[in-house]
């Protein structure tokens, strides 16, 4: 069975990205959002440190690769 409803995450992502669309006037955004979430660390399967991460990417993000690999390369640069 697969949900049908966007998760609090994904709905979150999508509000910041029309917010940053508006304001900035631009279609090239990236946006990287990693959390702990309750479900996986006291519910559940209760796994200690388990991060979610949810992005999502628009425009000169999505096209050119040296931004891609940019991204990526700050995020393994400053994660665990």
């Amino acid at each position: 069975m697969t949900a049908r409803n966007l998760s609090y995450s994904e709905m979150h992502i999508i509000r910041n990205k029309n917010i940053i669309e508006k304001i900035t006037n631009s279609k090239d955004i990236a946006i990287w959002i990693e959390g702990e979430h309750a479900c996986m660390t006291t519910r559940g399967i209760k796994k200690s440190a388990s991060k979610t991460v949810t992005t999502t990417f628009r425009g000169r993000f999505l096209e050119d690769e040296k931004l891609i690999n940019r991204i990526i390369g700050m995020y393994k640069k400053n994660g665990d």
